[in-house]
């Protein structure tokens, strides 16, 4: 599954679009989802997403989407120096942690870092920086590669 999505050349990959409806350019959000291979796809559905979320069906609330994507952009600026400066981050491996990405209509965009099953201390004399991609039987995980190619794709989303 990784050699068909952007894991191992962004780092990262769009597994997922939960409450998604049917848009004028997604129909099929979980079969869109399994050709996201490139820069360009992923920015293209978070620029379908958050359009989306700021729109409600056009029902309740409504917010322009570029706020939305420029609060989501703000919300991952956050959790990337916050990892990048964390020392406790430095001493443990997080193979298979996850971003949660959620907004609405209302203006309300959040990032959470979740799914640490596989997130282990390291031994003591071992220091990671994330910053190399994942391979295996490495400490390595390359989150701060993700962190920073989703950062850029939320950039161009927001540019666009």
């Amino acid at each position: 599954r990784d050699e068909q999505t952007t894991i191992g050349t962004l780092g990262f990959r769009i597994d997922g679009v939960a409450g998604a409806r049917p848009t004028p350019k997604i129909a099929d959000w979980s079969a869109q989802l399994k050709k996201v291979t490139t820069f360009e796809d992923t920015v293209d559905v978070f620029r379908e997403f958050i359009e989306m979320a700021a729109t409600d069906d056009h029902q309740q609330g409504g917010v322009q989407p570029e706020h939305l994507a420029q609060a989501m952009l703000d919300k991952l600026h956050t959790i990337q120096e916050a990892f990048e400066t964390s020392p406790c981050m430095q001493r443990h491996e997080c193979v298979g942690s996850s971003l949660l990405l959620v907004a609405d209509a209302f203006g309300h965009a959040g990032v959470f870092w979740i799914d640490f099953g596989k997130t282990r201390l390291l031994p003591e004399d071992y220091h990671v920086n994330h910053n190399v991609a994942w391979t295996p039987g490495s400490h390595e995980d390359g989150i701060i590669v993700g962190l920073t190619n989703i950062v850029k794709s939320w950039q161009t989303c927001l540019d666009r």
